[in-house]
């Protein structure tokens, strides 16, 4: 049930109903650490490892009361796929409580192709002063084509059916005109469900693809099987396609050199879901920094970071060639705040079913 996932818990709020106030909590939270300190002394003698429920419990519970009354910092309660309720001591004081650590150096540096833009980064890390340098690979048009769907978008709360339809038209023509392995990075699974109901394993199979889906919550030996198997579909007749999202395990951090992932297409733009804790994050940012830059800090840049960090899967060195559908039109108002492997030789799409007639032009101009 999404009503229930991320909702603030007032702590005081919490403590009243229980009939207690925030002195007899403390101390019921002391008493619950000692115990388990006392458990860990035990386990010592006894030479185990010192591992004590009770004292995370309890530490956890000294953590909250010592953090309650601090601007940005809040309790969130989450209900779990099993129904339990789990607690989280949410900080979003990032540049408050990093700002001090950085003097204790002579210098610092930070090095990431998603760190951009670098006086955001500098701001909400709490640097203040630094130098920036952009370094980069040479790539040409040849190497990279981007498109962007003009009529093609995943804003709202719903996908709805007849947007879902376009998006997998889309697809079946980025799919016929580039006969490569090609990840299809959802900006959520709520989004990826969508396309799997509406057909796009069927269409994979019509084109003679073989699909791997990342489940949420697979184990990383599942997840290593489907990145070997996709790669290793790279080399063979039935090329593979990879249904997953943008902020998930293959959309960050794993590389696809060469031939081993040629297109990418991306349905949405990978926004927070605007849970009770994205907008009290939100909130947060704007109070510090303005409404305008805030809303930009926290919600705007780091979608777009996923963004990249996704289309940053294909292209390893200055040898790669990919080609990248943008799949919505909001990418046309953050187009320069992609990576310039993005912007270097991008196309504007009014008709999302001839995609693949751009792809398979510029992919395979090579070998005419």
């Amino acid at each position: 049930d999404e009503k229930l996932e991320d909702q603030v818990a007032e702590f005081v709020d919490l403590l009243k109903c229980c009939g207690t106030d925030e002195d007899q909590f403390e101390n019921m939270a002391y008493e619950i650490m000692s115990l388990g300190n006392e458990l860990r002394s035990i386990m010592l003698r006894n030479q185990k490892t010192p591992r004590s429920s009770l004292h995370s419990l309890g530490d956890f519970w000294i953590r909250v009361l010592n953090l309650l009354h601090n601007r940005g910092v809040a309790l969130v309660a989450n209900v779990e796929e099993n129904d339990n309720i789990s607690l989280e001591i949410f900080d979003m004081r990032s540049a408050e409580l990093l700002s001090g650590l950085w003097n204790e150096y002579r210098g610092v540096v930070f090095c990431s192709g998603t760190l951009g833009p670098p006086k955001a980064f500098g701001e909400t890390v709490g640097l203040n002063s630094f130098a920036s340098r952009y370094f980069s690979f040479r790539l040409s048009k040849d190497n990279c084509l981007s498109l962007i769907t003009l009529r093609l978008t995943s804003e709202g709360e719903e996908l709805s059916k007849e947007m879902t339809n376009k998006y997998i038209e889309a697809i079946d023509s980025f799919l016929e005109g580039l006969h490569e392995n090609i990840a299809v990075f959802s900006a959520s699974y709520r989004i990826q469900d969508c396309l799997i109901k509406g057909g796009l394993v069927d269409v994979a199979e019509r084109r003679k693809r073989t699909m791997f889906i990342e489940e949420k919550g697979m184990s990383g030996e599942v997840g290593r099987k489907i990145l070997d198997d996709f790669k290793r579909a790279s080399k063979s007749g039935n090329k593979g396609v990879l249904l997953a999202t943008a902020g998930g395990r293959f959309g960050e951090g794993t590389d696809f050199p060469g031939e081993e992932l040629v297109g990418i297409f991306l349905v949405g733009v990978p926004f927070d879901r605007l849970t009770s804790k994205t907008k009290l994050y939100v909130d947060y940012y704007k109070t510090r920094y303005g409404e305008d830059k805030g809303e930009f800090y926290s919600y705007v840049l780091p979608a777009v970071k996923r963004a990249s960090q996704a289309l940053g899967r294909a292209i390893r060195s200055s040898e790669d060639r990919a080609v990248f559908v943008l799949g919505d039109r909001r990418y046309k108002r953050f187009l320069g705040l992609l990576p310039r492997f993005v912007r270097i030789n991008c196309k504007k799409v009014i008709n999302h079913t001839r995609l693949g007639v751009h792809a398979k032009e510029f992919y395979y101009k090579r070998a005419r």
